[in-house]
């Protein structure tokens, strides 16, 4: 997520509050929750990027590596990652770089328009620039 740069801060509290508000259950009930990943596969991919999220030095919000607080025993068996949120992310980080299919926000900075645009073209991902 790439934030201009004069309300960089109030997005950063947004997004802390809003990983740490959401709430994980069985997706199979209705409610405002997410559940867990397709397989372990993808669920351990997950994990590695947030790895590389903290060993890259990003500086970390919300969530962390593991599982869930608070699991019922009904769900200890899914795949659930905590909601993650990644600030101060550069481009040169692996979590910029690499696409991390799950329940993880990376927010960078960026000050001039042209800056923007030239970042978020700076990926195999797609990435667009939102003016608030």
């Amino acid at each position: 997520m790439l934030v201009e740069r004069p309300v960089y801060a109030r997005t950063l509290e947004i997004a802390c509050t809003a990983a740490n508000a959401q709430a994980i259950g069985d997706p199979a009930e209705e409610g405002d929750h997410i559940g867990p990943l397709f397989d372990a596969v993808q669920c351990e991919h997950v994990q590695v990027m947030i790895a590389k999220g903290i060993e890259g030095r990003a500086r970390l919000l919300a969530g962390s590596l593991g599982r869930p607080d608070g699991l019922t025993e009904a769900l200890q068996s899914g795949w659930f990652v905590r909601p993650t949120v990644f600030c101060d992310v550069t481009p040169d980080m692996a979590i910029w770089r690499e696409e991390n299919s799950g329940p993880v926000l990376v927010i960078t900075p960026f000050d001039t328009d042209a800056e923007g645009i030239a970042m978020a073209n700076d990926t195999d991902y797609g990435l667009a620039v939102v003016y608030i």
